[in-house]
């Protein structure tokens, strides 16, 4: 299968997590390469395997032994032949940082692009890690781990030893002093943290944290103690590519959806009898939907729910049975002088398909020829005057020179159904119906709303019977709360006519209260007043009145 799959994206199974003889702890017996690559074409071939991760730690070497004398290249990318399938592969190195996460080392695995050479993997990332040993820095270099092998195997003093007395070792006692050393450090977690955000190659890299208790993120110790969040939101501020090492189904399914990381996972296998068997779990292997490469790759950051999955059985099978249109195939044929068509074979993807081209590239042509083969959407094409069939063929089926040979594949059956368009070929695909809608169609139906749900429905109803009665039930409840909305609403307008009443009533009242204040003071101040004065008061006044 090719590097980009003619289809697009479809699901593979990846195992992104396979050791070598060169990582440090291994019990690959015999530890022969030849043997080695052999048993890992014949297991990846035997478990379903596209794509395979060389994993080892703190080197880059395994990797490139393979490539340089097993593999072949393809678009700058590597792959194991066997057959006639092509087994891709990605160089992964696994590192063990200190005093990360409470006090102990976290495993860190880092996928890098397979266009980068391991020359430029090394010089450009690897060796600018740091590790301590015995109180002195160094870097993760050949020449400081042989030091550090040889230190810890004769009990000296690495200050004493110089890399000139490794130089003339053998190469497999130079390898034991590397495993030495690979067994005792631990990069600085400084050091990563800065090779992450300033390499030329930080874009070239997937950083994947392990979850598991062992050497990993402990899902529930750190979500529980809150300190999850940060861990991870520190990584991201580091490199944003990151995903998680898990197959538990409840902390994929929260690492995705409180954090939107996806999970991979793999067979950690360090035998040949647990190549490509998953780790823990013999059923969880990762299938990821892209090309393998890392662009492809890199697309289950953007999309951790819908482009990777971790399971036993293909993804696609997890949607309903549906027919649909596997490939197309047309014959070539001189349609007229202006017309002719050369031999093409096109695989279609089972999913979503978007046809692209500029005006007059064949975009309707395409889907003019495949709705031919259908007798309801051949009878649309036939009485559209601006169909590709129209204009090619008009009325007449008589003319041999025109005819055009098309066959179609449907998924899951074994024969191919062919008609030749422009003759008397009157058959059509049986089986089932698909629903063609031809551009001009489609702006007419738009442009009127009440077509358009119409049509909308129709096709729901055809496909789901159930609906139509939830949706009459739905209606029935709809007039049942507008006639209650109505009723509310007449006894809301009831209610404020006699507000209304009232509040005219409260008014007279207020007026009658006041005039009858205002004749109370008035009696109050001629109660408060001497009657003698009063008497003398009002004899005056009789008294100017006869004058």
């Amino acid at each position: 299968m090719e590097v980009n799959d003619p289809r697009g994206s479809i699901w593979r199974k990846w195992d992104l997590h396979i050791h070598t003889i060169e990582s440090f702890e291994h019990s690959f017996s015999p530890a022969d390469w030849n043997i080695y690559v052999e048993k890992l074409k014949k297991k990846a071939i035997e478990h379903n395997i596209e794509v395979i991760g060389i994993n080892d730690y703190f080197t880059i070497e395994g990797y490139r032994y393979i490539c340089e004398n097993f593999a072949k290249k393809e678009k700058d990318i590597f792959y194991l032949k066997e057959n006639t399938r092509r087994l891709y592969l990605f160089p992964v190195v696994e590192l063990r940082t200190n005093n990360f996460l409470r006090g102990k080392a976290l495993n860190i695995h880092l996928i890098f692009n397979p266009k980068i050479s391991s020359i430029k993997i090394e010089n450009d990332f690897l060796q600018k890690l740091k590790f301590e040993y015995k109180g002195k820095k160094l870097n993760l270099k050949k020449e400081d781990l042989l030091r550090v092998g040889l230190s810890e195997k004769e009990n000296r003093n690495i200050e004493e030893i110089d890399i000139e007395e490794i130089i003339p070792k053998e190469e497999e006692e130079k390898r034991k002093l590397l495993r030495i050393a690979y067994k005792i450090i631990s990069v600085e977690k400084e050091s990563l943290e800065e090779a992450l955000k300033e390499s030329i190659l930080k874009d070239h890299i997937i950083v994947v944290l392990v979850g598991k208790p062992k050497d990993g993120l402990e899902f529930s110790y750190f979500e529980k103690s809150g300190r999850l969040a940060a861990v991870l939101e520190n990584f991201v501020s580091l490199h944003k590519n990151v995903c998680i090492f898990t197959n538990k189904k409840e902390d994929i399914e929260k690492f995705i959806k409180t954090y939107t990381k996806p999970c991979l996972w793999g067979s950690d296998a360090h035998r040949y009898e647990r190549l490509f068997i998953p780790n823990g779990d013999e059923k969880s292997y990762t299938w990821i939907k892209a090309d393998p490469t890392f662009e492809g790759l890199k697309q289950i950051i953007y999309e951790p729910e819908e482009r990777v999955k971790v399971q036993e059985n293909n993804p696609s099978e997890d949607y309903p049975k549906i027919s649909c249109i596997d490939s197309i195939e047309l014959e070539n044929s001189k349609i007229s002088e202006d017309l002719e068509f050369e031999s093409k074979f096109l695989p279609l993807n089972h999913d979503l398909i978007a046809i692209i081209g500029g005006r007059g590239s064949g975009k309707t042509a395409l889907l003019d020829i495949i709705a031919s083969c259908f007798e309801d959407s051949f009878k649309i094409i036939r009485e559209n005057e601006n169909s590709f069939y129209k204009r090619a063929f008009g009325d007449s089926r008589k003319e041999k020179s025109k005819a055009l040979k098309v066959k179609l594949k449907i998924k899951g059956e074994d024969t191919e159904f062919e008609k030749t368009l422009g003759s008397k070929d009157d058959k059509f695909k049986n089986g089932f119906r698909i629903e063609y809608i031809p551009q001009n169609y489609l702006d007419e139906i738009v442009a009127n709303y009440g077509n358009l749900t119409a049509r909308i429905k129709k096709l729901l109803f055809e496909k789901l019977p159930s609906k139509k009665e939830e949706e009459n039930k739905l209606k029935r409840e709809l007039e049942d709360i507008k006639g209650n909305i109505k009723k509310i609403n007449n006894e809301i307008v009831s209610l404020k006519e006699r507000i209304k009443d009232k509040d005219s009533l409260l008014k007279e009242k207020d007026s009658e209260e006041g005039e009858l204040k205002r004749i109370l003071d008035e009696i109050g101040k001629y109660r408060s007043q001497d009657s003698s004065i009063i008497i003398d008061d009002i004899t005056s006044e009789i008294t100017k009145l006869e004058e």
